[in-house]
């Protein structure tokens, strides 16, 4: 999809594909709620931009989820629309202190690489902390539902028969390209995925990839390469390995070529999770051994 095109889903809901989709709701004959805002200020002037294309003025943000590229555009709405900005409760915590995420993604004060502007979005307030359920929204009734796995908080928003998903999910390209695409929580991931499958929409609006009204076909793929790395982790850890072990040998086999240290402290985060997962299902053990923190199946 063209970067800045805006496409039309249903009567009042539209995506403008900026990067990742960014989800444009007509909540009244004259205003509308933006789902996510891209990763600075440029993205934040497109919606703008495309608001007013459609004759519509923003007064509200939802955010998916907090991780920069999805909150970064905040800022700009907020100071230029005084846009009200609705978001989970975790996601919340970390758009108004966006160094949090450098910091855990490091374990500690991160190296300068972690707080450039993909890690580290701007600050921004929420107004309104959200669940699952409804949200009443001028003159729309939206549905909240909570699709944690990928961040902690994460929700996904739907709009008539449109579902905006956040990161629940990726494309075959987006996997294809980074091989252990980051997750805080696998197990969460997962149940995220399996409550995707119920969700009475005909539209479904990935952040990274193509609207699709075939979900199930695209959670079966994001399912299918989850598991795969279970499996593969799993058979690195027929002997002892150490957390960035297992992430070499993953690096290794797949051809995983780490260039950067955002992607390497990312992708080290999302084996991680899968460890801690592997250990939740008894499947992998933990154990210290001269200083070091060993990992291995349990079976």
């Amino acid at each position: 999809m063209k970067a800045g095109k805006l496409v039309q889903l249903d009567e009042d809901v539209y995506y403008l594909a900026n990067g990742i989709n960014l989800g444009i709701i007509r909540t009244s004959a004259t205003e509308c709620a933006i789902v996510d805002t891209g990763l600075g200020d440029d993205a934040g002037k497109r919606l703008v931009a495309a608001a007013e294309s459609l004759t519509l003025r923003i007064s509200s943000i939802i955010n998916t989820h907090s991780h920069a590229d999805h909150f970064g555009g905040n800022h700009y709405l907020i100071k230029k629309m005084g846009a009200v900005v609705y978001a989970p409760v975790f996601e919340s915590a970390v758009m108004a202190n966006p160094f949090i995420e450098p910091f855990f993604l490091f374990g500690a004060h991160p190296i300068p690489e972690l707080t450039e502007r993909f890690l580290m979005g701007k600050r921004s307030r929420a107004d309104v902390v959200i669940s699952d359920g409804y949200l009443e929204m001028g003159e729309r009734r939206l549905t909240v539902v909570p699709l944690p796995g990928h961040s902690p908080n994460q929700i996904g928003v739907v709009a008539e028969a449109v579902c905006f998903t956040g990161d629940a999910l990726f494309s075959e390209e987006a996997w294809k390209k980074h091989i252990i695409i980051y997750v805080a929580n696998v197990g969460k991931a997962l149940d995220s995925l399996e409550r995707l499958r119920t969700v009475g929409a005909r539209e479904f609006v990935p952040s990274h990839a193509e609207p699709t009204s075939e979900i199930a076909k695209l959670i079966d793929y994001n399912v299918a390469r989850m598991q795969g790395i279970v499996d593969s982790i799993l058979h690195i850890l027929g002997e002892p390995a150490t957390a960035e072990e297992v992430l070499k040998a993953m690096a290794d086999r797949h051809a995983l070529a780490m260039t950067t240290p955002q992607q390497y402290y990312l992708t080290l985060s999302a084996v991680k999770a899968y460890l801690s997962y592997l250990a939740e299902k008894e499947l992998a053990r933990y154990y210290l051994d001269e200083n070091r923190l060993f990992w291995e199946a349990t079976e």
